[in-house]
């Protein structure tokens, strides 16, 4: 398979069976990395061993079924904070939005994946979010699908500064967007972190 503009894919999963999934879905690619474990913890170590900028993908939360629930229904903010600190112009991209701030039902009832499921993200909030973004980020929402072919719930977050760190950011988001199809046709169930191949 190959996955594009990528010279590393890190992929972080908490449930067992979605786990042992990808590792057999991607042992033929000798760059795609399936981490087990809580991406709260796991990320953080992840990215201490990367010093250069990363896109990473956070959708990381219990969507029923055989998915797994960690220490809390999501570990969105605690990713956010890891990221913060950083000192790379990393690009975030956080999916689901639609999510935050509210209690309700997702998923459809029967499909075997992703079945009807109770949710609650009251505290994980959109201001929650944007407190742990890096002050001085350009934060933008993918309405009308101007910055990529993914879904109009997502909100993107580029490095602040010139229009040449949003060029970059934007030519990274296009890499991502080579492998969102990967995500999107389930093959992957857990949370990215990706990082742009190196220019030569």
């Amino acid at each position: 398979m190959n996955l594009g503009h990528f010279r590393e894919i890190h992929s972080i999963e908490l449930s067992p069976e979605w786990y042992e999934f990808n590792v057999r879905q991607f042992a033929n690619n000798s760059d795609v990395e399936i981490h087990h474990g809580n991406s709260k913890t796991v990320l953080p170590q992840l990215l201490m061993a990367i010093d250069e900028p990363v896109i990473a993908y956070l959708d990381a939360h219990y969507s029923g079924g055989s998915t797994a629930y960690g220490e809390e229904e999501t570990p969105l903010l605690e990713e956010l904070e890891a990221l913060r600190t950083r000192r790379t112009n990393d690009v975030v991209v956080v999916d689901d939005i639609r999510l935050l701030g509210v209690a309700g039902e997702m998923g459809t009832a029967g499909d075997e994946i992703y079945p009807a499921a109770n949710f609650d993200w009251t505290d994980v909030t959109e201001q929650a979010v944007r407190s742990r973004i890096r002050v001085g980020s350009v934060v933008v929402q993918n309405r009308g699908q101007v910055f990529s072919s993914g879904p109009e719930d997502q909100l993107l977050i580029f490095p602040g500064g010139t229009g040449r760190s949003i060029a970059l950011a934007i030519y990274g988001w296009i890499g991502l967007v080579a492998v969102r199809g990967v995500r999107d046709g389930r093959v992957l169930a857990g949370r990215f972190l990706r990082r742009r191949k190196a220019s030569h």
